[in-house]
C-alpha cells in the first residue's frame, strides 16, 4: 500500500500533515434505524450542506462558486438515470435522489442555511 503526502494544499501550508492510502478500505456498520432510505437521504442533504459550510468558513470557495458547484451536482443527478437507461443499465433512481439532495445541501449552504445534524 502506498501512502502519499499532500504538500501543496492550504492545510499543509498551515502545518497539518495530510495523508491518505490509495487502496484503503473502510467498513461501517449501520444500525437498523440508520439503514432506511429516509435516513440516508437526510445524511446526503447534511453532507452537501457541510461541504458548503466548511468551504465557506475555510475560505476555499465563495458563495458563487458553491452555487455553481451545487447546480452542477444537481444537473448530474438529474441526468444520471437517463444516461444509465441509454446504456441499458439500471437507472439507480435512489442514488440519483441522494445525489440531488446532496446538491440541495450545497445550494442551501451557499445561501447561508445550516442543516442540523441531529
Amino acid at each position: 500500500m502506498s501512502i502519499f503526502r499532500l504538500r501543496n494544499s492550504p492545510r499543509a501550508a498551515a502545518g497539518l500533515t495530510i495523508r491518505f492510502a490509495e487502496h484503503a478500505v473502510v467498513f461501517g456498520n449501520e444500525s437498523a434505524d440508520r439503514a432506511t432510505l429516509r435516513h440516508q437521504l437526510r445524511v446526503h442533504l447534511w453532507l452537501g450542506n457541510t461541504e458548503a459550510v466548511t468551504n465557506l468558513e475555510s475560505g476555499d470557495a465563495s458563495r458563487g462558486r458553491l452555487l455553481l458547484r451545487g447546480t452542477k451536482y444537481l444537473c448530474a443527478a438529474a441526468v444520471r438515470p437517463l444516461t444509465r437507461l441509454a446504456q441499458r443499465r439500471a437507472p439507480q433512481c435512489r442514488y440519483a435522489l441522494a445525489r440531488a439532495l446532496q446538491a440541495t445541501g450545497v445550494l442551501v449552504g451557499a445561501v447561508g442555511i445550516r442543516v442540523r445534524h441531529h
